[in-house]
């Protein structure tokens, strides 16, 4: 492989998942709360006056919404907790593409109506609770295929917390809404007062229309997101989604798995040292894991002579690309490893995409490149050649004798031979 084409696959590892410890659970405390909330509500139908509903940017008829029973407790919800990289948002991403977002239903009569299972709203820096109400509207939006913001529209015209929250309410009604997640909620703006208003209004739209609800992020900003009573039984149980860092011999497997995607000149076996090294760089944070195995690949692949992958090798390259990180995890502050694993990341994407863009490397890709396509071509005029030789004496279907001929150079392709 090229270089360019090596670091191109090295930056895929992105893209690498592991089945986690705290997944199954996940699954289980979801689908409960899914199933809990939409059993605590029941249709209210109209056959007289219809509500719209925009749909693809196409204004539809429904005759009827989804009410929280009055009777009925509000169903629990629950929280996924952990450091930044183990692995919360890319569980929530596996976990709510096992469900269908948006179920369109037909009843006897030829009515549809809409049912929005679930919507993901993604907390930014400096949001507040007014931002994430119309976000709220965003997601809806975007599960209905609106690309012109309806929705999104309607709640931020509205003018304060409390008008925005009866808007979601009416919105959670329409669109049977099953599950709210709020992930990265440690990016939320909290004040004293406002804190104590959005909360309570956040507790009233679960109060009146039993939708679920789920917290995602640091387990810092989950008790000083529902640090009272009323509002933290809300979600009231806990998923730890970093407890399996403590775990050795997962980790070990975490490993063993990365160690399957290699671009070394030749296999690397995975030893103890090995394993006892990236554990001491990351602590057995999945994201970290990768993060350093990514700095370790792309420091092998760019050096002429080639160094020993060993435990030595492997904490150099930390302690290279991520100063005092050593400090950092067996402190184990918090707020400091979310800051420094979340810079980590954007270190190693920058770094890989500056290479990628590097003139030298993308040269020699364009002169591979090149080579490949003349090789290609001076094959195809080798084996016209060879088809019409053989076709003068013996009578061969072409695609028969271009079958053997690709036999022929695989075979020495692999013994390392030429043409």
């Amino acid at each position: 492989m090229s270089l360019y084409a090596k670091i191109s696959q090295i930056r895929d590892l992105r893209r690498v998942r592991f089945p986690m410890l705290f997944h199954a659970r996940l699954e289980q405390e979801f689908h409960s709360l899914l199933v809990s909330s939409l059993r605590a509500r029941s249709f209210l139908k109209s056959k007289n006056d219809c509500l719209t509903v925009t749909v693809g940017n196409e204004v539809q008829n429904t005759d009827r919404i989804l009410i929280g029973e009055d009777s009925d407790s509000t169903s629990a919800g629950f929280s996924l907790t952990g450091f930044s990289g183990c692995g919360k948002s890319a569980a929530i991403s596996i976990l709510v593409s096992n469900y269908p977002q948006v179920i369109r239903h037909r009843d006897r009569d030829g009515n549809v109506f809409h049912q929005i299972t679930y919507i993901v709203v993604n907390c930014v820096p400096g949001n507040n609770f007014n931002a994430l109400y119309t976000d709220i509207g965003r997601q809806i939006d975007r599960a209905l295929g609106n690309i012109k913001p309806v929705y999104q529209l309607l709640i931020s015209k509205k003018k304060g917390l409390g008008e925005k929250a009866a808007t979601v309410c009416s919105l959670i009604e329409q669109f049977s809404i099953g599950v709210i997640i709020f992930d990265e909620i440690q990016y939320i703006r909290f004040n004293s007062q406002e804190h104590e208003n959005s909360f309570d209004s956040l507790l009233n739209i679960t109060n009146k229309t039993k939708v679920g609800l789920v917290a995602v992020g640091t387990e810092e900003a989950r008790d000083k997101m529902f640090k009272t009573q009323r509002v933290a039984r809300r979600l009231g149980r806990k998923i730890d989604g970093q407890a399996y860092c403590e775990n050795r011999e997962f980790f070990k497997y975490l490993v063993q798995q990365l160690f399957q995607y290699q671009w070394f000149d030749e296999p690397i076996p995975l030893t103890d040292e090995l394993v006892d090294a990236f554990y001491s760089v990351t602590r057995g944070i999945v994201d970290q894991l990768i993060s350093t195995y990514m700095y370790v690949s792309l420091d092998y692949v760019q050096k002429k002579k080639k160094p020993v992958v060993n435990g030595e090798y492997v904490k150099s390259i930390a302690t290279r690309y991520y100063p005092n990180i050593l400090r950092i995890l067996e402190t184990l502050d918090t707020h400091e490893i979310d800051e420094k694993l979340r810079l980590s990341r954007s270190l190693v994407d920058k770094k890989i995409d500056d290479l990628l863009n590097d003139s030298a490397i993308q040269n020699t890709e364009a002169a591979r490149l090149m080579a490949h396509k003349e090789e290609n071509a001076n094959r195809d005029i080798q084996l016209r050649n060879i088809i019409a030789s053989i076709n003068s004496i013996f009578e061969y279907p072409a695609s028969q004798i271009e079958e053997a001929y690709i036999k022929i150079i695989k075979l020495q392709s692999a013994v390392g031979g030429g043409r």
